[in-house]
């Protein structure tokens, strides 16, 4: 799981097993709009507004929670994402590069 010690870990899994996965994923669906309205809130209004900083981390949190409950209910293998992660930043890191040799 990621952002979490053992013991949020647990209590993750423990939330996730008595909702179950269709709900939980309905629930993470919830939670990835809701931090996307935040964000779109603050491009709307060319930037930071009133309360942005405590409402951007109370999504961000949500949506935390909700991924890691959906990597243990869908027995996502953490290496497989972090495997992911290194290949995606790679690429993207090489196609800054790319751009950059194009100026």
């Amino acid at each position: 799981m990621f952002f979490v010690n053992d013991e949020i870990k647990q209590q993750l899994e423990k939330i996730a097993i008595h909702y179950a996965e269709p709900r939980q994923i309905a629930k993470g669906i919830e939670e990835l709009n809701e931090l996307s309205q935040v964000l779109a809130k603050y491009l709307a209004k060319g930037g930071t507004y009133d309360g942005y900083r405590e409402h951007l981390t109370e999504e961000l949190a949500d949506t935390i929670i909700m991924i890691n409950q959906i990597v243990f209910l869908e027995g996502v293998n953490e290496k497989d994402i972090s495997e992911a992660i290194t290949f995606k930043i790679n690429r993207q890191l090489e196609r800054i590069k790319n751009d950059a040799s194009i100026l």
